[in-house]
């Protein structure tokens, strides 16, 4: 009879499971984030798909990509509603109840607690942010008659369910864009990327004609022309610099999208060095080699000017590869970039009209 009641005794606990499961509380959050942001993949991969995996169903996490419209116009609605000043809004951002966490710091910091404690306090609902409730409804999360963004009693049946929250947050990761989607968030700033693109591979092709062809130079640049622009080439890498290793927003015009391209993965040569510090180191090599061309021992102009002509085409080429990636691969363009692109191109130009003009008179 012992071994009738223990097998009844589980046959009652596996039945009131579902019912048991059905009255725990649930936690609610929504995280805007860019699947082009290190820092969102860093929230994400550390933080929020380990705490996903210890709260399992208790804590649901919805990720909206802001490069999308719907992500774009629900953020801009949550940012308004909580009066975040233009040039303060960026990702990641997640709102949990009344609370804003935003950054790879505050989200660590803050959230776990705030999880835990709203658990113990009975669960926490959808953030009441404007337009939520209505794509809540639209994709199942909350019943269509509700006249709020409370849901039902929480539970599976009003959750995403099972694991659900989880894959929502790994599918952020691998967040895909197609190209007319990428396109279409900035077709003015991608028109002016593809522009400066299709003149720096005619510049390449140019020089290169010429010099393979031995084609007569035309009329020579001026030997003024790159300590001309090098200031200009310096003080776009230099700023950029300051942007990467220090993490604040870029000041950005009314074309491209500055901090998208920063925060991209991209930003940084094998994810370690920022690309601007490899600009910065570039342009000073590229005023060195100049100045011992035109000022330094005899024996070494030459070498000074074969030194420049090489440093400006490898700067241009890797301009060519990084604005590439803007319109075509991130999605958005950066203006401080294609100036320095178009700096660096301008100075191949002079730099191959001089390593010419000292080829034609050695010989």
């Amino acid at each position: 009879m012992t071994r009738l009641y223990r097998l009844l005794f589980f046959v009652l606990l596996i039945g009131m499971a579902p019912w048991l499961h059905a009255g725990e509380p649930v936690v609610r959050a929504v995280l805007f984030y860019s699947p082009t942001c290190p820092h969102c993949h860093r929230v994400i991969e550390e933080h929020l798909i380990p705490l996903q995996k210890k709260y399992g169903e208790r804590l649901v996490i919805l990720g909206l990509d802001v490069l999308k419209p719907e992500g774009r116009r629900l953020f801009g609605l949550a940012m308004d509603h909580f009066e975040i000043p233009e040039e303060d809004r960026g990702v990641p951002a997640l709102i949990v109840g009344s609370a804003l966490l935003k950054g790879d710091r505050e989200i660590p910091e803050s959230f776990p607690g705030i999880v835990n404690q709203g658990l113990i306090l009975g669960g926490i609902d959808w953030p009441r942010i404007p337009g939520l409730q209505e794509m809540l409804q639209a994709r199942g999360l909350i019943a269509p008659s509700s006249g709020s963004t409370e849901t039902a009693e929480p539970g599976p049946a009003t959750s995403v369910g099972k694991g659900s929250a989880e894959r929502n947050l790994e599918k952020a990761l691998q967040s895909q864009s197609t190209l007319a989607d990428k396109w279409a968030r900035d077709p003015v700033g991608n028109s002016l990327a593809l522009a400066v693109l299709a003149g720096m591979l005619f510049s390449i092709f140019s020089i290169g004609y010429r010099a393979i062809a031995a084609a007569p130079s035309s009329t020579p640049w001026p030997g003024w022309v790159i300590p001309a622009l090098l200031p200009i080439g310096l003080g776009v890498a230099a700023y950029l610099s300051f942007v990467e290793v220090n993490q604040v927003e870029a000041m950005c015009g009314p074309v491209g999208d500055c901090n998208a391209v920063q925060q991209s993965p991209y930003a940084n040569l094998f994810g370690v060095v920022p690309m601007a510090i490899l600009g910065l180191a570039a342009y000073i090599a590229i005023g060195l080699t100049w100045v011992l061309h035109h000022y330094g021992p005899h024996r070494w102009r030459r070498s000074g000017a074969v030194a420049t002509l090489g440093l400006t085409l490898s700067g241009t080429l890797f301009s060519v590869y990084l604005t590439f990636l803007e319109p075509f691969v991130i999605g958005a363009t950066c203006l401080w970039c294609l100036s320095s692109a178009i700096v660096m191109t301008l100075m191949l130009w002079a730099a191959a009209s001089t390593a010419n003009q000292g080829s034609e008179t050695l010989s």
